[in-house]
């Protein structure tokens, strides 16, 4: 089981057959204390859609100075997000989760950044497909205990954008039967992947002009 934290990085892939780079990247740092960053990149999908990709890994810590950091760092890259005004899907390590969790101190963490990310009109993918989110994105089985619960979100932003299917987790006994939890022989990270399909809605004129295309055609 794991003994320290690993180092960790963001990272954005694509298929570049059917979606193309506007631009070069920005980094935008989410605050002057600290090394936290989001990774975004604008993209053409197709011949005429263009959203923003960002990807992002906010502070760890189970604690409340912690989870006020997160906070900090969540509305300021919310506030980066609206400047562009894009259809925008965030892909990120929260560190944190919606719901109530026990703190380094056996006290109970309120949950302060998810439900301001919500309010402010970004959707989770899973809930919008499931109805809920996972129980558990990541299961981290540390020498002295286990840390369980969803961390990590894909996340929608804009009305043109529209949660299709989602992967389902694992079974928790499937987790529980590896006496390391994650990571482990069968796979190397303490975290689970989210894999999403988005639709992209269309304008009603685009939408519109294709139609009559296929008509014509």
């Amino acid at each position: 089981k794991k003994r320290w934290r690993a180092c960790d990085g963001v990272g954005l892939l694509w298929r570049r057959d059917k979606i193309q780079p506007l631009g070069k990247p920005s980094v935008w740092h989410l605050s002057k204390s600290s090394c936290h960053i989001a990774l975004a990149q604008k993209l053409l999908v197709g011949e005429s859609e263009k959203i923003l990709a960002v990807v992002t890994h906010l502070k760890a810590g189970m604690n409340e100075a912690c989870e006020q950091a997160r906070l900090e760092q969540a509305q300021e890259l919310i506030a980066r997000i609206r400047r562009e005004e894009m259809p925008t899907v965030v892909l990120a390590d929260m560190n944190c989760t919606g719901e109530s969790l026990i703190s380094d101190v056996g006290q109970e963490l309120e949950p302060k950044v998810l439900p301001m990310i919500l309010k402010n009109g970004f959707r989770s993918a899973y809930a919008s497909v499931a109805g809920r989110d996972p129980s558990f994105t990541l299961w981290g089985g540390w020498c002295s205990h286990d840390i369980a619960g969803s961390f990590d979100w894909a996340l929608c932003w804009g009305r043109k954008l529209r949660p299709r299917r989602v992967l389902s987790m694992p079974e928790v006994k499937e987790i529980l039967s590896f006496p390391d939890r994650l990571p482990n022989s069968r796979y190397p990270s303490d975290h689970i992947s989210l894999v999403v399909d988005v639709d992209i809605v269309l304008d009603k004129a685009k939408e519109n002009c294709q139609q009559v295309t296929r008509t014509r055609g």
